[in-house]
C-alpha cells in the first residue's frame, strides 16, 4: 500500500484533513486501516491533532500579524 512511506503523524494529519475536506470515503477508508494496520493509539492521534492544532494556531497569529504589521496582543490575540 502506498501509505507505508508516510510517518504515523502525517498519516494521522492526512487522516484528519481528508475527514475534514469531506474527500472521497473509500480513500478516508484506506487511511483508517493503515492506521488500524500500524496499531496507532488513540491517544497518539489525539496528541498530533492536539499538535496540529496548536502549529496551525500559531501560524495563523504569526500571519495576522505579519498582514497588520502590528504584534497581537497576547492576553487576547487581538490587533490592538
Amino acid at each position: 500500500m502506498g501509505f507505508r512511506n508516510l510517518s504515523d503523524e502525517l498519516l494521522i494529519q492526512s487522516f484528519q484533513k481528508a475527514k475534514e475536506l469531506e474527500l472521497d470515503e473509500e480513500f478516508i477508508k484506506l487511511l483508517k486501516e493503515e492506521i488500524d494496520f500500524r496499531g496507532i493509539s488513540k491517544q497518539s492521534i489525539i496528541n498530533v491533532i492536539d499538535s496540529t492544532i496548536m502549529t496551525n494556531h500559531h501560524l495563523h497569529n504569526k500571519v495576522l500579524s505579519r498582514l497588520t504589521e502590528k504584534p497581537l496582543n497576547k492576553k487576547t490575540n487581538e490587533i490592538p
